[in-house]
């Protein structure tokens, strides 16, 4: 019997050898998180690169604290560190869609990707949505004004696509308050003509679209309404278009663009023409963009940013951590991530968030945070997501510990915890968060705008005149270091030299002041709440 037995054992055991043989090798066990994602790194437009860089900030920025924190941590298998993989579409359709489906196909030029995310431009996101529907990726869009992609979204066509900012329909709805606001505190001056130019992408047409039905259908009229192409680059007329808006006497200006809107404030400043409101779009909401081309935020004081929300101005206490955050992680970034020709950059200090960077990096988090309680089945993470609209809230951190609960929604921008929606300059160096009036960041609305001038005066105390009491106000702050704009007295921004502000309020503040002594220094009006 025993004999048997050990006959049997010796049988069984070359079976198990044979089996083993014949099995493939075993996959490697998994030592890091692979993410790609494809942008425009050159193009023939240097702001657009800028742009792109500024707005996918974030994703460098949330992998950087998860690494940070020892890794993502993925179910049943721990934490692992990710890696990325970031290529180059110059801006061309065609090659972002061939960048993303390399990322997703085993045998590709680059490795198959666990996670993509999503590409720069609503043109873009739009463009590319199918093929994450296709291969069941999961698509986080940061920078999406698409009311297509919205009712695709809405239809069930598209369940793997979730959206951050609000999209055309709701941005037209929240401006719409926002003047109605305005007309019923000042019947005096109200607004009832508006001007529209847009870029002729899918950012540009569907926001016009939508903007001049809402509008129209509130008694508003649109006597210029205006496209301009956006290939090879944006060539807008803005001689003809700002000609167009003084002959019709319009009261507001709306460009639904880029960063190519800079050259209509700059072609606004040289004609002397100041409408009562601009609105502006994505790029011009940036403090970072509005140093790049020329600007400083007085300069933009009364301008109106129509699709940056979920929005803050990050003055609370937990907010404030992550504009330190901000500051520090921006100033290292672009020194040591932007390759020549554009970079590095040096930001001595950083710079401020925009109104929807919190935004932003939530909602790349939320994607991070989704995998670690589902894991990395696309399915499984899609389905996380959409849970989060009605179900069970998404905890996210924002990188400084806090405690934000984060819900997309069907085809609308998403819910964090507390957000306005409609943003503008008001001369500080960030923009404040105006609309609703129960969410804002400041008591008025600025209307109507400030003259364009107002920002180069060093009228550090805002009334009007540059007088002595505004050197007694740089004497005081004599000796400051720190960020450009954070301090007003830091005035080296402002006429006739026209330079940036140092971060220093010394001698050369003083002797701006003197030398423009005795000036007026008019501004526009505001609205109380």
């Amino acid at each position: 019997m025993g004999k048997k037995i050990l006959l049997s054992g010796i049988m069984l055991a070359m079976l198990a050898a044979f089996i083993f043989a014949v099995q493939p090798p075993a996959r490697a066990e998994k030592t890091s998180i692979l993410v790609g994602w494809s942008q425009p790194l050159s193009f023939i437009a240097p702001g657009l690169v800028y742009t792109a860089y500024t707005h996918h900030m974030y994703y460098w920025m949330c992998i950087d604290d998860i690494n940070s924190a020892g890794g993502l941590n993925v179910p049943s298998v721990g934490k692992l560190p990710i890696e990325y993989i970031v290529l180059d579409d110059t801006y061309n359709e065609q090659t972002m869609l061939n960048n993303y489906q390399d990322l997703m196909e085993e045998g590709g030029t680059h490795p198959k990707c666990d996670l993509l995310l999503a590409p720069w431009s609503s043109e873009f996101n739009q463009a590319v949505a199918p093929l994450f529907e296709s291969y069941q990726y999961p698509m986080v869009g940061l920078t999406v004004g698409s009311d297509v992609i919205a009712e695709k979204c809405k239809s069930g066509e598209w369940t793997f696509v979730f959206i951050v900012l609000g999209q055309p329909y709701e941005d037209a709805e929240q401006v719409a308050q926002v003047i109605n606001f305005i007309n019923t505190k000042v019947p005096t001056n109200p607004i009832t003509k508006v001007a529209m130019a847009y870029r002729n992408d899918v950012h540009g047409q569907q926001h016009a679209s939508s903007m001049k039905s809402k509008l129209e259908s509130m008694g508003l009229s649109v006597p210029v309404y205006y496209a301009y192409e956006v290939v090879p680059a944006p060539s807008p007329d803005w001689d003809n278009f700002i000609s167009n808006c003084q002959s019709n006497n319009v009261d507001v200006v709306m460009c639904f663009g880029y960063d190519e809107v800079a050259g209509f404030i700059g072609k606004c400043i040289a004609m002397s023409y100041n409408p009562k409101l601009v609105f502006h779009g994505p790029a011009l909401e940036t403090p970072n963009m509005i140093i790049q081309l020329g600007f400083n935020p007085g300069v933009m004081a009364g301008c109106v940013y129509y699709n940056g929300w979920p929005a803050t101005a990050y003055k609370s206490p937990t907010l404030q951590a992550w504009y330190n955050k901000h500051r520090t992680y921006s100033k290292w970034f672009w020194a040591n991530e932007i390759p020549p020709p554009y970079g590095p950059v040096n930001y001595p200090y950083g710079y401020a968030p925009f109104p929807a960077s919190a935004a932003f990096y939530l909602g790349v988090e939320a994607l991070f945070r989704a995998v670690e309680e589902v894991g990395l089945n696309g399915q499984a993470i899609r389905d996380r997501l959409r849970n989060s609209m009605n179900g069970t809230a998404i905890t996210c951190t924002l990188g400084i510990g806090a405690n934000i609960q984060v819900r997309f929604n069907v085809g609308a921008g998403m819910t964090i915890s507390e957000h306005g929606t409609i943003s503008q300059w008001q001369g500080g160096e960030m923009m404040d968060v105006v609309w609703p009036s129960d969410k804002a960041s400041t008591d008025h609305i600025i209307y109507p705008k400030f003259p364009w001038d107002w920002g180069y005066e060093p009228d550090v105390n805002r009334d009007g005149y540059v007088d002595g009491k505004d050197l007694w106000l740089v004497a005081k702050d004599y000796g400051f270091e720190g960020p450009a704009y954070q301090k007003r007295t830091d005035v080296n921004y402002c006429r006739p030299s026209l330079e940036p502000a140092d971060g220093y309020v010394d001698g050369k503040d003083l002797w701006i002041v003197a030398k423009r002594y005795g000036k007026e220094a008019p501004y526009g009006g505001w609205i109380n709440y």
